[in-house]
C-alpha cells in the first residue's frame, strides 16, 4: 500500500506542478532534476510520506473524511498553526474540538457550503491552540460522527519553527518572490519541517494563482487522504475490487 501510494502522488504532484511552474512539457524529463517543486514533493512524497490510517465515519458515511487535520501516518499528526483553517469533504452539521482530557475547547455548528471541489474550509475561531497539546476534532453528520486527533508543537519548538518561517518569509519577499513563489517557499520549509497538517492547509487554502493544475493537486491530496483508504479498505476485506 505504502509503495503504491508513493508512485501515485509522486507522479500526480511532480507532473502537474512541473505543468504548473516551467509550463513546458517537452522538457519534463530535465526539468525534473532542476524544478523545486520536484524537489519538495519528492521529498514529501518520495520519503516518509504521511500515509492515512484511517477515515473515520461508517460505512453509511463513505464521502465523510477529515482532510486537516487528518489521520496522516501517526495517530496524533504535529501542528504548528494556532489558528487552523479545518478542511473536510461531507456533509457537517456542527464540529467540536476537545483535548486529550476531555474538556471542550470549542463547539460551531456549520452554516457554509461545500467549495466547487467538494471540501468545506472553516477557519477555527476558538481559543488559540496550546502549544504541546492534543487535540481531537470532532465532525457530526446526523447521527454519525468522526475524529481526527493531532497535536501541536512543543512551546520550545514552536519559537524556534515560527521564527524559521518568518525568516522564510520575509526572504522570499526580500528576493522579490510572489503569489506561488511565496507559497512554493513555505511549502519547501514545511516539508522539510515534516509539518503535514500545516503543509495540507498551505497547499488546500490557498488563493495564489489557482489553475487546473494547482486544483489537481489539491484533489490528488484529497483522494489519497479518503479515497484511496475507502478502496483499500474494500478491498482487503472482499479480497478484489
Amino acid at each position: 500500500m505504502e509503495s503504491g501510494f508513493k508512485f501515485r502522488l509522486t507522479a500526480l504532484i511532480s507532473t502537474t506542478c512541473l505543468m504548473l511552474v516551467l509550463g513546458d512539457l517537452s522538457s519534463i524529463a530535465h526539468a525534473q532534476q532542476e524544478s523545486p517543486w520536484s524537489r519538495i514533493y519528492n521529498s514529501l512524497f518520495g520519503g516518509k510520506p504521511p500515509v492515512p490510517s484511517g477515515t473515520g465515519g461508517s460505512r453509511g458515511d463513505q464521502l465523510l473524511c477529515s482532510v486537516v487535520p487528518g489521520r496522516w501516518g501517526t495517530e496524533k499528526p504535529l501542528m504548528l498553526r494556532s489558528r487552523p483553517t479545518w478542511v473536510w469533504r461531507g456533509q457537517v452539521k456542527f464540529v467540536q474540538l476537545i483535548k486529550e482530557s476531555g474538556q471542550m475547547i470549542w463547539e460551531q455548528p456549520v452554516s457554509l457550503l461545500p467549495d466547487a471541489d467538494g471540501l468545506t474550509r472553516m477557519v477555527y475561531s476558538g481559543p488559540d491552540l496550546e502549544a504541546g497539546q492534543k487535540y481531537r476534532l470532532i465532525l457530526h453528520q446526523n447521527s454519525t460522527e468522526m475524529y481526527a486527533n493531532f497535536q501541536t508543537v512543543t512551546p520550545k519548538a514552536k519559537s524556534q519553527l515560527s521564527f524559521q518561517q518568518k525568516q522564510v518569509r520575509e526572504s522570499a519577499w526580500r528576493s522579490g518572490k510572489r503569489g506561488l513563489a511565496m507559497v512554493q517557499e513555505q511549502v519547501s520549509f514545511l516539508t522539510q519541517q515534516g509539518l503535514w497538517l500545516d503543509l495540507a492547509q498551505e497547499i488546500l487554502t490557498s488563493t495564489e494563482e489557482i489553475t487546473p493544475e494547482w486544483r489537481e493537486i489539491q484533489a490528488g491530496i484529497v483522494y489519497e487522504t479518503c479515497d484511496k483508504r475507502e478502496e483499500t479498505v474494500q478491498t482487503d476485506s472482499t479480497g478484489k475490487k
